[in-house]
């Protein structure tokens, strides 16, 4: 596989995984706004952190390294994002415990500022991708 190849195709997947993701927080909002109660939305919380820590699992092993191999000056900004993965987990675990304690209100608060701090962050995922591609599509 060409660098291009390696690049259109991890760019796809990304953007693939991140539509797919983006469907969970809106079922996730779904459930809060619904009044679906707790049981609902755990069971939809717990999609949404698989789905998320699969996500983060092929970034951090598969993609991020095959990108920082390629270009190496890439490599502060790539750990910049796994630093957000883990600051992600961290909000869906207290989101997870307030649903378990019954505190929805609180839950739902966590989840809004998961999504907005979340959106942020698959931009500059998608943008740093695009960038690398138009450099790649560049060369002779």
């Amino acid at each position: 596989m060409s660098e291009h190849e390696l690049k259109e195709s991890m760019l796809e997947s990304v953007a693939a995984e991140h539509r797919s993701i983006e469907a969970l927080f809106e079922e996730m909002r779904a459930a809060f706004r619904r009044d679906a109660g707790e049981r609902a939305a755990r069971v939809v919380c717990a999609r949404l952190r698989a789905a998320l820590e699969a996500h983060y699992a092929r970034e951090e092993s598969l993609y991020y390294p095959s990108i920082w191999a390629l270009r190496p000056d890439q490599k502060p900004g790539l750990l910049d994002l796994i630093r957000s993965h883990r600051e992600f987990r961290a909000q869906l675990d207290a989101m997870a415990g307030d649903l378990e304690a019954g505190a929805l209100q609180e839950a739902e608060r966590q989840f809004e500022v998961l999504t907005e701090v979340f959106g942020y962050h698959e931009s500059a995922e998608e943008k740093l991708l695009h960038s690398l591609e138009r450099e790649i599509r560049a060369l002779p």
